[in-house]
């Protein structure tokens, strides 16, 4: 599970974890400190040894890309705002996702 927090203060973390393990203490404390586990400290300062600087940047979340972009969901956020004051049924809305972006939703999955 991705831990909470923006990629680049998990970066940042890792980074100082690093710099904690350089100054000379030790795992369980650096730990400690940035309240994390042990085995994560030790993970970091692994992938530093082993790839660098680029061990410890951020990785894409996995996952199956969104089908829609940013720009299509803001464009659909004001086409259902255009639709009335109603919530419009599910199923309406993964129609009007497919007519108006050819993107085939299952109406369960655009809640």
């Amino acid at each position: 599970m991705r831990p909470r927090g923006a990629s680049q203060e998990l970066e940042n973390r890792r980074w100082r974890a690093l710099d904690l393990l350089k100054g000379g203490q030790k795992p369980a404390d650096v730990a400690r400190r940035l309240k994390v586990s042990a085995s994560s400290v030790s993970r970091w300062r692994q992938a530093y040894r082993r790839n660098g600087p680029y061990g410890l940047q951020p990785r894409p979340a996995p996952g199956r890309p969104p089908k829609l972009t940013l720009d299509q969901k803001e464009k659909l956020m004001c086409l259902l705002a255009d639709a009335g004051n109603a919530p419009p049924s599910l199923t309406l809305v993964a129609r009007l996702i497919r007519k108006q972006f050819g993107v085939r939703y299952h109406r369960c999955h655009v809640g």
